[in-house]
């Protein structure tokens, strides 16, 4: 059994995440993707929208698609939400024979090393690291996998930003 793991804050969730997990299904030929909120991302100081809104816009947006569901791992252990624990908490919860693969975009290698642990969250899964328009392809960790994505130009960032002068959140 192949599982993605798509972790984030997904503030909000947007049309760019579903395509990365779909690509990432296909490619990598995943039996499984897991959406995994974060409660609080210790490498960003952005605020969140609360975290039963987020869960109601990620279950929403995945309505309807075989393969895709919400793990709320993060959400309910509460504070920091770290790689590692949330790849360990899996492991148990699943099969012995599933193997993880971290789903991550270009924008997550430079600061990977921050991360709690990489060398076990590399033990633990197989890291997958996507391109991303506005980030140049950089050098990857030992053992991640590269995949070529034609990702929409789209952020959550963005999102915000256009919903808080009040345009449109639909991609253009």
């Amino acid at each position: 059994m192949k599982v993605g793991v798509f972790g984030g804050s997904f503030n909000p969730v947007h049309s760019g995440h579903l395509k990365l997990a779909s690509h990432a299904r296909e490619t990598l030929n995943l039996d499984k993707v897991f959406f995994v909120p974060s409660y609080q991302t210790p490498l960003k100081d952005e605020p969140l929208m609360p975290a039963g809104r987020r869960i109601k816009l990620l279950r929403d947006a995945i309505k309807g698609r075989p393969g895709f569901s919400v793990s709320l791992c993060e959400i309910k252990r509460r504070g920091l939400s770290y790689t590692v624990d949330t790849l360990k908490s899996l492991k148990k919860s699943l099969p012995k024979n599933a193997v993880l693969y971290f789903l991550a975009g270009m924008d997550n290698v430079k600061n990977f090393k921050r991360w709690k642990s990489p060398e076990e969250i590399l033990r633990l899964s197989r890291l997958v690291i996507f391109s991303r328009p506005g980030f140049p392809k950089r050098k990857i960790p030992a053992g991640a996998l590269f995949v070529s994505f034609d990702a929409l130009e789209l952020s959550s960032t963005e999102i915000r930003k256009r919903l808080k002068i009040g345009e449109s959140h639909s991609h253009r």
